[in-house]
């Protein structure tokens, strides 16, 4: 924060403005911060802020503070009732932190998240964060970001590339794709069909028989394989999931 000097007798003016720059310097929006720790089981973060505070000196100068560490910070995942995206945190992560208006306390620790006094008077306090993974500096983009399709995956690995009417696995450009179950029930269906038609031609086919040179006799017809090839079995997939690896 940018101050200015105060007078030793200072006006009314100035009074309202070191109580006003005082009053906001308290009022927390969003910041970044390091993920200290991560407890998986119910999805809280101890985080450090990463932007110090300014503080002004008597003498009208500034220094720089460093945040105390956050705690019992809750990750906000995309996420309804019912459907979840969720990815690991490790130690070090980026997040975003963002202060709620009124103390959310408790409210986490009810069991439906129903309308809760927030029981005190807080606002903004750096107690009232949660955390959204996420916001990271320019000089860590996102490897290959792909402007055309959803990417979900390990950063600089193997991904899922969604788009329209086609899913891509691997690295953006990549010659792997998993098709839809209906298209691939088709081609499983016409190659059935394909290997049925060639048995059944293989096992009508005859061979013509005819006589050595030097020697009489009439051309026969030789008779099919005592053995004929049994019709090639191709199963149907009907599997809720399939698993597809690197």
């Amino acid at each position: 924060m940018t101050t200015q000097g105060v007078s030793r007798s200072p006006s009314l003016e100035e009074l309202l403005r070191i109580a006003i720059e005082s009053y906001i310097e308290e009022i927390h929006t969003s910041m970044p911060a390091r993920v200290v720790s991560f407890d998986p089981e119910d999805q809280r973060v101890e985080v450090q802020p990463l932007v110090e505070r300014l503080v002004e000196t008597e003498d009208g100068g500034e220094i720089c503070e460093t945040l105390p560490p956050i705690t019992d910070v809750p990750v906000v995942f995309p996420r309804t009732k019912n459907f979840v995206v969720s990815f690991p945190i490790e130690e070090g992560d980026i997040v975003l932190l963002m202060f709620t208006e009124r103390s959310i306390d408790k409210w986490l620790s009810t069991a439906d998240g129903a309308i809760t006094n927030p029981n005190d008077f807080l606002r903004h306090d750096l107690s009232n964060a949660v955390a959204i993974p996420g916001v990271y500096p320019f000089s860590q983009p996102i490897t290959n970001f792909d402007n055309e399709a959803l990417t979900i995956g390990q950063d600089g690995s193997t991904i899922v590339r969604v788009k329209k009417d086609l899913i891509e696995l691997g690295t953006k450009g990549s010659t792997d794709k998993a098709s839809l179950d209906s298209k691939v029930q088709i081609e499983l269906k016409a190659l059935r069909s394909t290997l049925a038609s060639l048995v059944t031609d293989f096992n009508a086919h005859n061979h013509a028989v005819t006589t050595a040179p030097g020697t009489t006799g009439t051309p026969s017809t030789g008779t099919p394989p005592t053995t004929a090839i049994a019709p090639a079995t191709v199963a149907a997939t009907n599997s809720a999931l399939v698993t597809l690896e690197k």
